[in-house]
């Protein structure tokens, strides 16, 4: 078993609380035949930028 590298991620604060979530799929992880979306309604398997909002700061809500 392997470790595979699927994204970056970063997150933003303000003033101390969680505020946004920015996600990158990896090139590589994306070319993967067996490459999946790590959360297929939040994350979406593409190349593109995924941006979105924390949710009133709590790092737990989803949606």
């Amino acid at each position: 078993m392997g470790l595979i590298k699927a994204a970056r991620v970063g997150l933003q604060e303000d003033h101390g609380v969680l505020s946004r979530f920015q996600l990158r799929y990896d090139a590589a992880y994306l070319d993967h035949p067996q490459a999946f979306a790590l959360d297929p309604a939040l994350l979406a398997l593409t190349p593109q930028d995924i941006d979105l909002p924390a949710g009133r700061g709590d790092a737990r809500y989803s949606g």
